[in-house]
C-alpha cells in the first residue's frame, strides 16, 4: 500500500469563497454571525452588561469604496489570532451555540475587494493584530493553468500576513475591513444594504410600526419571554442609523388590509421539548398575496438570523406553485429553537435531521389550514366583489328611471335585469355567509359591524322592491320630462339621432354618461 499525506488544491478555497454564496449581500451576513457571537460571549465574561448595551456598526464609505463592520464583542488574543484567522474550516466554535461554527464565513469577502484586513485586540492585551488578505493576489495565484504547484497552504501563506500595533489594555473588539471594493456588486449601495439586512439580521421589531410586536397584553415578545424564547436581538447601525425589521401593521399596496392579529405557537417532539416558535399575522381582507417581498411570506430564523428566504417555507405549503404561492398571504417567522436543527453551509435551508423532519411535519399540518383560510378570505373577498358590483348595477337602473322615459319592452327588460342582479346578490351574500362562518370555526378573527351588515342588506333589498314596484307598474313610464325642452326642434331631432346610434353602438354605462354630457351641453350651448 501506498501511503502519501492528502494535499488540498488552491481551488478549494475559490469555492469557499465566491462559490459558496448565492450573492454577494452574505458578505454581511456572515461577518454579523460572527459579531453576534463575540457579543454573547463578552455578555456572558460580563465585559459587556447585555445585548442592548453591544455594538455593531457598519460603516459604507462609497467614496472610498470601503466597508468597516466593527463589534464591542470579545476579540481575539494575540495568541490565537493567525490560527484563527488563517486556518480553514478549523473553527473551535460549538455549533449547538454558535452562530459561526464551520470556520469559512470570514473568507467571504475575499471575492469583493482588493484588500480585506481584520483588526482585533482583546481585553487584558495591550496589543491589535492585523491580519490581512491580499485579495487581488490571492485571485491571481487561483487562476486556472497558473502556479499549480502551489497547494492550499502556500497559497494562503503567500497573501496573508500578520502584524500587531500597540492598544489600550481594556479594549476588545474586532473588526473587518473590506478595500477597493468593486463598483459592479450592491456592497456599498447603503440602501440595498439596510433592505438585506432589515430581513436577515438579528434585530428587532419596530413596535411603533408594527404595535403586535410588543403589545403588553398580547404581544409576540410577552409570549416568547413567557414561554422562556430567547429573545436575541442586536443594536445594528449602518452609517449610524440602526436598523429594525420591516414588518409593519398596515399591508403595503393593498387598501385598507392590515394584520388584525397575531397568531403563535410553539412546536414541540414527542417529549415535550420545543423545536421552533412560530407566529403569522392575520389580515383584516387578505385580499390576494401580499405584493411586498422585503415582508411577504413565512420565513425561518435560527438565532434570528433568517435561513433562506420566504420560498424555503413555501415548499412546506406543497409541491405546486398554486399550493406554494398562499404563503405570501401572510407575514411571519419560524424561530427554530433546537440546538441539532442545523444551518446549511449555504444557510439557504438545514441539514436533514431528526428534529428537523418533525418541524416540517407538524409545519405542513399548519400550512394546510392557513391556505384553507386564504381560499376562505377569497370566497369572502369575490362575493362581496359581486355583491358591490351588483349594488352599482341597481343604482344605474334607479338613476336612468330618473332620468329616461321608457317603453313598456324596455320596463320589461330592465325588470327582467333587476331580478337577475337579485337573485345574484342573495348567491353571493350566501356564499359570504358560508365563507365568514368557515373562517369564524377556524378561529380567524374578523372584523364585522352586524348592524352595519343589516343596515346594508335593508337598503339593498329597498331598492329592488322599490325598483321592481315601478317596474311593474302600468302607469309608470319613467321620467316624463323632456331633457332638450327648450331647444330648437331640429336640434332636439339631431341629438337624438346621434344617441339612437351611439345607444347601438357603446356599452349602457358609458352610453349613460355621454348622454348625460351631450345633454348638458346642448342646453350650454344654445342660441
Amino acid at each position: 500500500m501506498n501511503n502519501s499525506n492528502a494535499v488540498v488544491g488552491k481551488f478549494a478555497l475559490d469555492s469557499l469563497t465566491i462559490g459558496m454564496y448565492e450573492n454577494e449581500m452574505v458578505v454581511y451576513r456572515e461577518y454579523i454571525q460572527n459579531s453576534t457571537d463575540a457579543i454573547d460571549r463578552a455578555v456572558e465574561l460580563g465585559w459587556i452588561a447585555s445585548l442592548e448595551e453591544s455594538q455593531i456598526d457598519i460603516t459604507i464609505d462609497k467614496d472610498n469604496k470601503i466597508i468597516k463592520i466593527r463589534d464591542n464583542g470579545v476579540g481575539i488574543s494575540n495568541q490565537n489570532v493567525s490560527s484563527t484567522l488563517k486556518d480553514i474550516g478549523n473553527s473551535s466554535k460549538d455549533y449547538s451555540v454558535n452562530r459561526g461554527f464551520r470556520g469559512i464565513g470570514r473568507l467571504a469577502g475575499t471575492a469583493y475587494c482588493k484588500k480585506l484586513s481584520f483588526i482585533t485586540s482583546t481585553r487584558n492585551e495591550d496589543k491589535c493584530s492585523i491580519v490581512t488578505w491580499d485579495c487581488e493576489k490571492l485571485k491571481e495565484l487561483l487562476k486556472p493553468n497558473l502556479n499549480n504547484e502551489l497547494d492550499l497552504v502556500q497559497v494562503i501563506d503567500a497573501c496573508v500576513s500578520v502584524e500587531e500595533v500597540s492598544e489600550d489594555i481594556e479594549k476588545h473588539y474586532f473588526e473587518v475591513k473590506l478595500e477597493g471594493i468593486d463598483d459592479k456588486n450592491n456592497l456599498l449601495d447603503e440602501y440595498r444594504v439596510k433592505m438585506y439586512l432589515a430581513q436577515v439580521a438579528p434585530i428587532e421589531i419596530d413596535s411603533r410600526k408594527f404595535y403586535y410586536y410588543s403589545d403588553l397584553k398580547d404581544g409576540i415578545k410577552k409570549y416568547m419571554n413567557e414561554n422562556e424564547i430567547p429573545i436575541e436581538e442586536y443594536p445594528i447601525q449602518i452609517n449610524r442609523r440602526r436598523i429594525t425589521k420591516l414588518y409593519s401593521t398596515v399591508i403595503k399596496g393593498k387598501d385598507n388590509d392590515h394584520i388584525v392579529a397575531v397568531r403563535k405557537m410553539i412546536i414541540k417532539d414527542e417529549n415535550d421539548n420545543k423545536l421552533a416558535f412560530l407566529w403569522y399575522g392575520e389580515r383584516r381582507i387578505g385580499k390576494g398575496r401580499i405584493n411586498d417581498d422585503d415582508i411577504a411570506g413565512i420565513r425561518f430564523r435560527k438565532n434570528n438570523i433568517m435561513i433562506g428566504n420566504a420560498d424555503t417555507v413555501s415548499k412546506l405549503f406543497g409541491d405546486s406553485e398554486s399550493q406554494k404561492r398562499f404563503n405570501k398571504y401572510y407575514i411571519g417567522e419560524i424561530y427554530i429553537l433546537e440546538k441539532n436543527i442545523i444551518p446549511n453551509a449555504r444557510r439557504d435551508d438545514f441539514e436533514d435531521s431528526y428534529y428537523y423532519s418533525i418541524v416540517k411535519e407538524e409545519m405542513t399540518k399548519i400550512t394546510k389550514e392557513l391556505i384553507l383560510v386564504a381560499r376562505k378570505m377569497s370566497d369572502r373577498n369575490n362575493a362581496d366583489d359581486k355583491i358591490e358590483k351588483a349594488e352599482k348595477k341597481l343604482d344605474e337602473i334607479k338613476i336612468k328611471l330618473e332620468k329616461k322615459r321608457l317603453t313598456q319592452e324596455e320596463k320589461e327588460v330592465l325588470e327582467k335585469e333587476v331580478e337577475d342582479i337579485n337573485n345574484k346578490l342573495e348567491e353571493n351574500k350566501k356564499i359570504k355567509e358560508n365563507a365568514s362562518q368557515r373562517l369564524n370555526e377556524l378561529g380567524r378573527k374578523t372584523i364585522v359591524n352586524n348592524l352595519e351588515i343589516e343596515k346594508k342588506t335593508s337598503e339593498t333589498q329597498g331598492k329592488v322592491k322599490d325598483l321592481t314596484k315601478k317596474l311593474q307598474d302600468d302607469d309608470f313610464k319613467g321620467n316624463n320630462q323632456n331633457p332638450l325642452k327648450g331647444i330648437s326642434r331640429d336640434i332636439q331631432k339631431t341629438v337624438r339621432g346621434i344617441l339612437k346610434i351611439l345607444e347601438k353602438e357603446i356599452e349602457a354605462e358609458k352610453y349613460d354618461t355621454i348622454e348625460e354630457k351631450i345633454y348638458d351641453f346642448v342646453h350650454k350651448n344654445k342660441r
